[in-house]
């Protein structure tokens, strides 16, 4: 039999085997751990075969309990693998065994890098632990088929902070101990105060000030920062909408 594929390194794993008759090929529903004859075993790719010391479980729904072996129905046995069984550096997991009287029909288990119950990214590390368009997530596209993204800068959102360096127009160094004038254009319209705040020096030429709601109601916004002595500085910014 095929089991569906394990993410190698996995914890507690069981799989299912087959017991049938050896005569008749009729489905065996008796086996129990300790069944007369019973040796069940499992093989790595490249590897020898181990045993498994099989061990009761009381009901279907019980934990995973390394051996742990009980009838599911129909011939169909739930087997609880070792760790060791699906650790990482095999391709497949072949798990078998014997029974007096009886054939056990082997399952082949493939161990791959994915986890197919991951529901976010399949176990792979190299992909965000985030849901898509989430905070740490893998960027959407809108109907237009632009790249949504998870920007600081949001129409008609207020940002505290905006930080701007000023340059000597002379050497074009940081310029410090300017006094700045702030205004800004909302989609190409003239530009004006509007509610940006006070400019204060923040050091080596850096400086910050607080943009209001209505500074960054727009979809393209442009930000003018001018000082005696200084370069003009202009910053155009796409909104988020």
């Amino acid at each position: 039999m095929l089991h569906h594929p394990i993410k190698a390194g996995s914890t507690d794993q069981s799989v299912y085997l087959r017991i049938v008759d050896s005569t008749d090929g009729t489905p065996e529903t008796g086996v129990v751990y300790n069944t007369s004859g019973i040796d069940l075993w499992y093989r790595r790719v490249g590897a020898v075969k181990t045993s498994i010391t099989e061990a009761t479980l009381s009901a279907l729904t019980d934990a995973h309990s390394d051996g742990g072996f009980l009838h599911v129905g129909d011939g169909l046995y739930r087997l609880d693998l070792p760790d060791a069984a699906v650790a990482a550096g095999a391709t497949s997991v072949l798990v078998g065994g014997t029974v007096t009287g009886m054939v056990v029909i082997e399952t082949l288990v493939p161990l791959v890098a994915v986890d197919f119950a991951d529901t976010v990214r399949l176990g792979l590390t190299a992909l965000p632990n985030a849901a898509a368009a989430a905070s740490g997530g893998l960027p959407t596209v809108d109907a237009s088929n632009d790249v949504g993204s998870q920007a600081r800068l949001k129409k008609n959102q207020a940002c505290a902070n905006f930080i701007f360096l000023m340059t000597d127009s002379t050497n074009h160094n940081p310029a410090t101990g300017a006094t700045v004038t702030a205004t800004r254009s909302l989609d190409g319209a003239a530009f004006a105060a509007g509610t940006i705040g006070a400019v204060s020096e923040i050091g080596s030429g850096f400086y910050k000030c607080d943009l209001g709601a209505g500074d960054t109601n727009g979809d393209v916004v442009a930000l003018r920062f001018t000082a005696t002595g200084c370069d003009d500085l202009p910053i155009v910014l796409l909104m988020d909408p």
